[in-house]
């Protein structure tokens, strides 16, 4: 199980060292990214996503437990860090609030009996 995520930071796009140096997460906290349009949200996601070894434009490198990932688990589909969902995507659904937390429990492996979502 992953204890840690490190993201050492690299350079804005305008090429100018970011002023966060190192940021590491712990399972369990939560973190907001926010900021302008264009000001490198997504690419952040994308980086931790990719597991950068300062091999992306950003040039951040990201940490499991205070290492580099070995690359068996970096190029590994089933080993991603991230699901997202692009903001360009749409979606229509049709189901209820409770149906869908319910599918959404069900898809983290997270079973709960009837009466732990109520309408």
């Amino acid at each position: 199980m992953t204890r840690t995520i490190t993201i050492l930071g690299g350079t804005d796009k305008t090429g100018a060292a970011e002023r966060v140096e190192r940021l590491t997460i712990s399972p369990g906290q939560i973190c907001s990214v926010v900021g302008f349009t264009g000001s490198g949200k997504s690419q952040l996601v994308s980086d931790i996503e990719q597991m950068a070894q300062g091999d992306t434009v950003t040039g951040r490198r990201i940490l499991i437990d205070d290492a580099a990932p070995d690359p068996s688990v970096r190029f590994d589909p089933e080993s991603k860090l991230v699901a997202q969902l692009s903001q360009y995507m749409n979606f229509v659904l049709e189901m209820s609030v409770i149906d869908f937390l319910r599918l959404h429990a069900e898809c983290r492996g997270r079973l709960y009996g009837d009466d732990a979502f109520e309408a």
